[in-house]
């Protein structure tokens, strides 16, 4: 668990960098991008500065050499408002949890929409007038309480 000063200071790095990227750069290479999250190692020497970016796999990889190459600039940028004793070194990298956040939310709505129209074509009549079961291969079985009873009523008759 990082310490809350760790954290306050990742936290600072993230904001800083942030408005620097948004109000300061100015190359063209640089696409929609957020900055996600900062880690900062225990000996707080390096930054990992995780950033997402709107676009293919080639704007992403243009984003992230147009971030490598103003690293230096960046860094010069925060090191008069970071209030910390040595600079870290920044290290851009890509957030892929924003990617996969998003296939995840894209195979959700499938599931979605498949399992409303299956209840549409059930509810248009389109599985027939049963319930559906006997289509899916579905048997339908007596619970237990039922099969006992029925058990127990023959051998009462047949053994009187």
């Amino acid at each position: 668990m990082p310490s809350i000063k760790r954290a306050r200071v990742e936290k600072r790095i993230q904001t800083l960098v942030s408005q620097i990227l948004l109000r300061e750069l100015r190359d063209p290479r640089l696409g929609f991008l957020t900055v996600t999250r900062v880690e900062l190692a225990r000996d707080y020497r390096e930054a990992k500065v995780f950033v997402s970016v709107m676009g293919d796999d080639a704007q992403k990889r243009t984003s992230l050499r147009a971030l490598e190459d103003s690293r230096g600039y960046v860094q010069q940028r925060i090191a008069p408002r970071l209030a910390i004793r040595s600079l870290p070194a920044l290290r851009f990298e890509l957030d892929r949890a924003v990617d996969k956040s998003l296939r995840m939310a894209e195979i959700l709505h499938q599931i979605d929409r498949e399992r409303k129209e299956r209840e549409e074509a059930k509810s248009d009549g389109k599985q027939g007038a049963g319930d559906g079961q006997e289509e899916r291969g579905l048997e339908t079985k007596p619970t237990p309480g039922e099969e006992e009873e029925g058990e127990e009523e023959e051998g009462e008759d047949g053994g009187g």
